[in-house]
């Protein structure tokens, strides 16, 4: 390990700054026997330093592997105004009432012609298909979050102190 410290010295790496939470490694052993350890590391330059200045990374809540996953982010985060732009979603697509919510919306009548008509007609599908997604799916990228803010929290209690409860509610 010395070694390998003294070569990340000599070539000038330097560890970039982290958010979130300590450990990026779970040993997988159940109860008091698992152990966490900060194994993962992301290693810069200075150049990259100067170039991204708010550069950091971030621990993801840990999936099949005992490693977290890594992301950095390299710019500070930018607060978004306004509507969150319209994305289709596949997903949609299988349910049995996508066709007829579609056909609901397009089939408004429009006093408009031609291209005025077409943007019209596709705003409405627009409108409707946000409406129905929300009942429907639910607010799912909410859902998505709030589950990885769960995830995330329980694995910080964990590694504070061994709780069989919280365990079982992290594995659940």
């Amino acid at each position: 390990m010395e070694e390998f410290n003294s070569w990340i010295h000599s070539c000038g790496l330097l560890e970039l700054q982290f958010l979130g939470k300590s450990f990026s490694w779970c040993s997988g052993h159940a109860s008091r026997s698992r152990s966490w350890a900060r194994l993962d590391r992301s290693l810069v330059d200075q150049i990259f330093l100067d170039a991204f200045p708010d550069s950091v990374m971030r621990y993801f809540p840990q999936t099949s592997s005992g490693h977290a996953p890594m992301i950095i982010s390299l710019v500070k985060n930018v607060e978004v105004c306004g509507p969150a732009p319209f994305c289709f979603q596949q997903i949609w697509v299988d349910h049995a009432d996508f066709t007829r919510c579609v056909r609901d919306a397009w089939e408004q009548s429009e006093v408009s012609n031609g291209l005025l008509k077409l943007e019209a007609k596709l705003k409405k599908v627009k409108v409707a298909l946000k409406i129905w997604n929300k009942s429907v799916f639910r607010w799912t990228s909410g859902h998505i979050q709030e589950l990885e803010n769960r995830i995330e929290g329980l694995e910080g209690q964990l590694q504070m102190r061994y709780d069989e409860e919280t365990e079982l509610d992290l594995f659940a």
